[in-house]
């Protein structure tokens, strides 16, 4: 037999390639179920395989494109994102991270604290009135087949759902529009992504530029900012009021029998949930039960929060046994 042939450089590279082809090929036959081999022109259960073969090839990518780092938006986040994400590097040895900007921060120059702190204020409400799962409902509706297996709405969430509807309901259709956009960034219905300050600002008032556009909806935003710090000013006072009103209802046979018994702090959150006293015994039992909960969790609760009780107790147990006068009777 002759001797083996030197093959050349170029012979080389194409037999590297042919091996790495043909191992690509069976890793995507073993592992993804995908075989290439099948692609046959004129065979339709080959090409409808092909076109299936396709998408998982589609879905792999875009797992490896999120794998490179934990905190890399998805496509659909992209979509629907005004400007691309800012990376931040911590580390060399971590990877980059991502975050999307609000879109009120990129104008915080332009926008005073108070206009600022309004429209933040608003935005922390509308997240903390979000269920914490999928399983939550907030409406009273019910949408889990099973209303045992749907988790209780907090009092948190209650009370964020308050001020929020509170808020939203005083506003114009056009401001609304502005805080769904800007402030709670909610894609508008039919649309991928959520308008721009310059693409909002021409399509507010008809002008065609970008400076133009952008100083338009500079302009709606702050004297929506403005709208909201008045409004949130209005709420404040209207939630003082109902705590006094609250504090008043204290002042009874249910809050001195509550004070005696060291259960008022609950009889007030009731009675400022509902505005009224309890009048039936079930809601007197509930209001004890919900007692026994919280005294049950204090136990494990740090001094400081556990001594903040206590103080809300006495002043509540004094404003129930207090006299018209203001003087505190002494109760054997």
């Amino acid at each position: 037999m002759g001797a083996k042939r030197k093959l050349t450089t170029e012979e080389r590279q194409a037999q590297r390639l042919r091996v790495i082809r043909n191992r690509t090929y069976k890793t995507l036959r073993d592992e993804l179920g995908i075989d290439v081999d099948v692609l046959v022109a004129d065979d339709k259960a080959a090409l409808a395989q092909a076109e299936r073969n396709v998408a998982k090839l589609r879905q792999v990518g875009q797992r490896m494109r999120m794998g490179q780092s934990p905190t890399a938006p998805t496509p659909e986040r992209r979509r629907h994102a005004t400007a691309a994400p800012r990376t931040i590097e911590i580390s060399p040895a971590q990877p980059v991270a991502h975050r999307f900007e609000w879109p009120l921060e990129t104008i915080r120059d332009r926008l005073t604290s108070y206009q600022f702190e309004a429209a933040e204020r608003l935005r922390a409400a509308y997240l903390d009135m979000q269920p914490r799962s999928a399983v939550a409902d907030t409406t009273g509706a019910g949408g889990a087949s099973d209303p045992s297996g749907r988790l209780a709405i907090t009092e948190q969430m209650e009370f964020a759902s308050r001020e929020f509807h509170w808020i939203v309901g005083r506003l114009d259709r056009s401001m609304r529009r502005i805080v769904e956009n800007f402030i709670l960034e909610s894609v508008p219905h039919g649309r991928e992504r959520c308008l721009t300050i310059a693409e909002y600002g021409n399509k507010l008032s008809g002008m065609g530029g970008q400076n133009q556009g952008r100083a338009a909806g500079l302009t709606a935003i702050m004297l929506t900012c403005d709208r909201l710090g008045y409004l949130w000013h209005d709420y404040d006072g209207w939630k003082r009021e109902q705590c006094l009103r609250t504090d008043r209802m204290m002042h009874s046979e249910i809050g001195q029998r509550a004070g005696r018994q060291g259960w008022i702090v609950a009889l007030w959150a009731f009675c400022h949930r509902h505005h009224r006293l309890p009048n039936l015994q079930g809601e007197i039992d509930e209001i004890r039960n919900c007692h026994d909960r919280e005294a049950l969790r204090l136990r494990n609760a740090p001094p400081m929060e556990l001594e903040r009780y206590h103080r809300r107790r006495d002043r509540l147990t004094g404003i129930a046994f207090r006299d018209s006068d203001e003087r505190v009777r002494v109760v054997a």
